[in-house]
């Protein structure tokens, strides 16, 4: 089983709520998701996030959500979190 895994913390510095922003009617997370979602290879999609409105919109476009601890969140070990 291959599992998509899309890191999408919500405290961004230089641009805050980028992946709420949006593009063409959709939030940046949807075009990920959705790409995930098209890859044959793929099973599963799941956005890790320790935003609600962020896990909220990965619901929408189909993706399984799995909620980031707060001391995970920041970009440093992020990474970390999902190897």
């Amino acid at each position: 089983m291959i599992i998509a895994v899309i890191p999408a913390r919500g405290g961004s510095q230089r641009l805050p709520g980028k992946n709420l922003a949006e593009l063409d009617g959709r939030p940046l997370l949807a075009y990920s998701v959705l790409l995930a979602q098209q890859m044959k290879a793929v099973d599963r999609v799941v956005v890790v996030s320790d935003g609600a409105g962020i896990l909220t919109a990965a619901s929408r476009w189909g993706a399984e959500r799995c909620l980031l601890p707060q001391f995970l969140a920041d970009g440093a070990h992020m990474l970390e979190t999902i190897q």
